[in-house]
């Protein structure tokens, strides 16, 4: 617990056979309920997960029978964050990438209910990435009104009141979910604060996702984003 909050970690995890168990080992103790969502994963994933549970009463594992994408995974964990009673919910991914460490830092702003959901900002990373990063990151500010330093940072921590406003089945279930939830947060008034965490590389991890394949949701998200933004001004314009 965290100022008498009690505070739920979200996992989803697909094929990280190697990197999970030293995730879920490295979760500090603050943290009273560890939700691990396994998306179908065809390693061992799943083997690991149990291995870990077995060591932490902490952990409960979800499983997807066929993979439905990381967006549908946190959402599931979600849901059973909330089912678990947590006032907290964050988010970290199971490939070793966000330092435990700063976890912390993520939920103590929520907990103080400075702000309701509170973002990583990783942008000490590879030049590819970091550029890649800025330019979605100021079309995501632009679409939210509000400025996003990180937008594809999946290292977050949201607040139970506004997380029960958001349609949790209507959030885009693969790689466009964090600009898809900056958006719908956004429309509910939620306040935002951008959190500085340092990205861990060096695990000889591999990232999962094609850009090729991505930016074209994560476009057409902004875009519709930004077309329910304009349009009720457009209509006040024209009434």
């Amino acid at each position: 617990m965290i100022l008498d909050k009690t505070i739920a970690v979200v996992v989803p995890a697909y094929n990280e056979e190697r990197l999970i168990y030293g995730t879920l080992t490295t979760i500090p103790r603050f943290v009273d309920h560890i939700i691990v969502v396994d998306d179908a994963s065809t390693d061992e994933t799943r083997r690991i997960m149990s291995l870990a549970q077995g060591e932490d009463e902490r952990i409960t594992l979800c499983y997807h029978n066929a993979n439905q994408g990381v967006g549908v995974a946190i959402c599931d964990g979600y849901r059973a964050a909330l089912s678990a009673g947590a006032d907290i919910i964050a988010v970290m991914a199971a490939d070793g990438q966000m330092d435990a460490g700063d976890l912390y830092r993520i939920v103590e702003p929520v907990a103080l209910g400075e702000v309701d959901y509170a973002k990583g900002n990783r942008f000490i990373m590879p030049w590819v990435r970091y550029m890649g990063g800025v330019a979605l990151s100021w079309l995501t500010s632009f679409v939210c009104g509000r400025q996003i330093i990180d937008s594809q940072s999946g290292f977050t921590a949201i607040s139970r009141d506004v997380l029960q406003k958001l349609p949790l089945d209507k959030i885009y279930p693969r790689y466009g979910m964090p600009n898809d939830m900056l958006i719908k947060l956004s429309k509910v008034g939620a306040r935002i604060r951008n959190v500085q965490t340092a990205p861990v590389y060096g695990h000889g991890e591999q990232s999962g996702i094609k850009i090729h394949k991505v930016i074209w949701p994560i476009l057409g998200i902004l875009a519709r984003g930004l077309w329910q933004r304009i349009s009720p001004l457009r209509l006040i314009k024209n009434s």
